[in-house]
């Protein structure tokens, strides 16, 4: 039973890292145009 809870914490700890990683993805895509704008005016 043990084993069963510790192979299912890991797979919600990588479902997590996926989610956070998708998440940081999207930020950067979004932030990187108006830093071009910003950098492009100044």
């Amino acid at each position: 039973m043990n084993n069963e809870k510790e192979t299912i914490s890991k797979e919600e700890a990588a479902a997590i890292l996926k989610s956070v990683d998708s998440t940081k993805r999207d930020a950067i895509k979004s932030f990187r145009i108006p830093l071009l704008l910003i950098a492009g005016i100044s």
